[in-house]
């Protein structure tokens, strides 16, 4: 059961229909698809970014693929980050 401390040092319970609401939404399917496409599309992120990056050095001129290569970079961050929050809820669900 989900407890929070309020300001006043009150104890107060999630309803559990909160509860019930987060479980389907978050399946162990959900949760594990959401962690594969976090994990390995930011992994991705990094190869193409990288590789953009390293194209834009070796041609010169063209500046998109510098742009384009960054954003990848940064974009890949909080991919990874998402796909870890997913798994640790993949994993919470399964010592249910």
């Amino acid at each position: 059961m989900d407890t929070e401390i309020l300001k006043d040092g009150h104890l107060t319970h999630q309803p559990a229909t909160n509860v019930i609401q987060r479980t389907k939404l978050l399946s162990p399917r959900i949760c594990s698809v959401g962690a594969g496409l976090g994990i390995f599309g930011g992994i991705a992120f990094i190869v193409f970014g990288l590789m953009c990056v390293l194209v834009h050095a070796v041609a010169g001129r063209d500046t998109i693929l510098d742009n384009v290569g960054a954003l990848m970079l940064i974009a890949a961050i909080p991919m990874m980050m998402a796909g870890a929050a997913f798994m640790d809820e993949a994993e919470k669900d399964k010592w249910k």
